[in-house]
């Protein structure tokens, strides 16, 4: 664990996670991932991808939001739901939007 309590492979993940984000969806004036764009499709990708590399079942809704599950090992108790966004303002930080998804995945 790292001075702020967080394992390094999670560390890792997140870097990961955050550098693909970067790469397919940054420009060199900031990130733009608008709302039903392209750049947030391949966000969805990316993130789908990761998901499914930690063994997580994904779906989308009917909104065409990613869902990413953990399945419990008792179907009769309450499941925890966690809705963080993707989209981004124009030319914002990469972490609007994807921090609340990265640490969502990174607690499954």
């Amino acid at each position: 664990m790292n001075s702020i309590g967080i394992r390094e492979q999670d560390m890792e993940r997140a870097q990961s996670l955050f550098s693909a984000l970067l790469e397919w969806t940054g420009g060199p004036e900031g990130v733009t991932r608008l709302a039903f764009s392209k750049e947030e499709e391949t966000a969805f990708g990316i993130l789908e991808a990761k998901a499914r590399e930690l063994g997580l079942e994904t779906g989308r809704d009917a909104a065409g939001g990613l869902v990413m599950t953990l399945q419990g090992t008792d179907p009769h108790l309450p499941c925890i739901a966690i809705g963080p966004h993707l989209d981004s303002v124009r030319q914002g930080g990469n972490l609007d939007g994807a921090a609340g998804v990265g640490a969502a995945l990174l607690a499954l």
